[in-house]
């Protein structure tokens, strides 16, 4: 990623690593990966949910419900949104989120490649939840984690680091 002008006053900048710039009238600029937040959603059967996208980048491909945060979002109110927004699931809907990891993932969009810090959660759906497709999902697909189809990933890089912990918690747990 390259920056050209400052956003604070509009002057050329000089690149100084490769997320950091400065103008020439001094500003420094930062160019670093914005958050994004989402769950791992297991049955009672011990599978995951993954949406099948209805958008690009990655349409058709499979991902875990997530998005990026808004603007004074936490990464746990981020969640919740989208967890409502793609599958139409409230915090009533599921267990109290626990914290999986984040990894450092890249986001084509447009000609051009945001890099974006990808935080997962894990939940487990109450009985009576209802998931229903929306927003970004064109539908959703259950898997245990061990038989997703990984060639069929939106975001291999992300998904294959969140699969293989899941996979290995449950050869641990078993």
């Amino acid at each position: 990623m390259d920056i050209h002008f400052c956003r604070r006053c509009g002057a050329t900048v000089s690149k100084l690593t490769p997320n950091a710039f400065r103008c020439k009238n001094g500003h420094n600029l930062f160019y670093d990966a914005a958050p994004a937040a989402g769950a791992w959603i297991f049955n009672h059967k011990g599978e995951v949910l993954l949406n099948v996208r209805a958008v690009e980048p990655g349409k058709g491909k499979l991902c875990m419900p997530g998005g990026y945060c808004d603007y004074g979002e936490s990464l746990e109110a981020a969640m919740a949104r989208e967890l409502q927004e793609e599958v139409g699931l409230t915090p009533a809907d599921y267990s109290k989120p626990e914290y999986l990891g984040s990894i450092e993932d890249a986001y084509p969009w447009q000609g051009d490649v945001t890099r974006l810090l990808s935080v997962a959660f894990r939940v487990r759906l109450k009985p009576g939840a209802v998931v229903t497709p929306g927003d970004d999902a064109a539908d959703v697909r259950w898997f245990t984690p061990a038989k997703v189809p990984r060639d069929q990933l939106a975001f291999p890089i992300s998904l294959n680091y969140f699969l293989d912990m899941l996979v290995a918690n449950q050869k641990t747990a078993g």
